[in-house]
């Protein structure tokens, strides 16, 4: 009760009250709330009309630029409103105001767009903010998560904040959206829910791969979702969702003569994750193998295999990781790669930049040289070649 008159009517939702009398309330819009929290912030945590936090805002621009309790800005809070999605406008006037809010982490570390994705922003809050900084679809969480991640994970395995986690209403919600994605076979089947999430996927799919929110291609390039997915690193889930809607995409080879596979081989999923479990996910690179194996014997443009790919990505971390390859085409164990002229054990064997690293250090880590002899010991006549 000690806190200005303003930040009451806030909390209490009294937006008509507010529009009544907000010319009584102009010095409060400068003032903090036992939380440290201005006007601003609340009107943005508790889903405020834009009206109002324009006024507020008009008022008091430099609140923009400063954190609440806790250490969010009125950008990263917009984002996750208490009881509704963020609102458009909103999240427009602020970006107006300040533009580099969008590359700025929270408390938690998480970007705007990547609070968006979580809380289930329109494809319009998406757009904005990746106009604002369109790096943040790139960037990899602590266990290689990303911002499309988030939406389907959203829609497919539940609201994870508040309350709702329990609800009966939202174990309905999720169990509802499991059976529509499995039932969806066609692009026809994108409507309603399952629709905007599929344009929310393909926007930010869009913008990883070509870097830019820019809808136009030359006239020569043609838009190919799977071909994007591959090429984001995107979830396997969603590439298998994919590939039942556009299941002749995986055949097919883009302006550079390349298939999906090979796009999808110098990524690795988790490519940036710590943990030594991560490699035993389901990797992109095998979903593309199982729908496809034939595409295994595949060359890109400059001769190489999706074996030759892999096993140049200096994010390997075991045998496993290339296990569907080898399954698919054992005979590539003993093709070179045209580029480097290199067996595929010897191309696992150079990973490793041994100028400048401490002794200490390689012997900790020597997943290279692991990888290289159980690559040799598939085919050990390879030695005797070189003999």
């Amino acid at each position: 009760m000690d806190a200005p008159k303003l930040h009451r009517k806030i909390v209490m939702a009294a937006w008509n009250e507010i529009r009544r009398n907000i010319w009584f309330c102009e010095e409060d819009v400068f003032r903090t709330d036992f939380d440290a929290n201005l006007p601003l912030h609340s009107a943005c945590h508790h889903g405020a009309p834009f009206e109002i936090v324009k006024y507020i805002l008009e008022r008091n621009p430099e609140a923009v630029r400063l954190t609440g309790v806790t250490e969010s800005l009125p950008l990263h809070i917009v984002c996750r409103p208490l009881n509704s999605t963020a609102s458009i406008d909103i999240v427009r006037i602020i970006l107006h105001s300040y533009p580099e809010a969008a590359s700025i982490p929270d408390d938690e570390g998480l970007l705007p767009l990547e609070i968006a994705c979580k809380h289930g922003a329109s494809i319009e809050v998406l757009r904005a903010l990746l106009s604002a900084n369109v790096s943040a679809v790139s960037k990899y969480r602590a266990h290689g998560f990303q911002s499309v991640d988030d939406l389907w994970n959203r829609f497919s395995n539940g609201d994870r904040r508040d309350a709702f986690h329990d609800s009966r209403k939202e174990r309905h919600r999720v169990k509802t959206n499991r059976r529509i994605v499995e039932q969806a076979t066609s692009p026809s089947d994108l409507v309603s829910e399952l629709g905007h999430l599929w344009a929310c996927i393909e926007l930010l799919s869009w913008a990883r791969y070509y870097d830019s929110v820019d809808f136009q291609l030359p006239f020569w390039k043609k838009w190919r979702v799977v071909h994007a997915l591959a090429g984001s690193d995107s979830h396997p889930e969603i590439m298998k969702f994919a590939l039942k809607l556009f299941p002749t995409q995986i055949f097919e080879r883009d302006e550079e003569g390349n298939l999906p596979l090979h796009i999808a081989s110098p990524n690795l999923r988790r490519s940036e994750c710590s943990r030594s479990c991560c490699y035993k996910q389901n990797l992109l690179v095998d979903v593309l193998v199982k729908a496809c194996p034939e595409t295994a014997r595949k060359r890109d443009r400059a001769g190489s295999l999706p074996l030759h790919i892999v096993l140049m990505n200096r994010n390997i971390k075991s045998i496993g990781q290339v296990d569907l390859l080898l399954q698919s085409y054992p005979d590539a164990i003993c093709m070179k790669d045209p580029r480097t002229k290199l067996y595929p054990f010897m191309l696992a064997a150079m990973q490793k930049k041994f100028t400048g690293i401490e002794t200490s250090k390689l012997k900790e880590d020597n997943r290279e040289l692991s990888i290289s002899f159980e690559l040799l010991l598939k085919n050990p006549e390879l030695v005797r070649i070189g003999i």
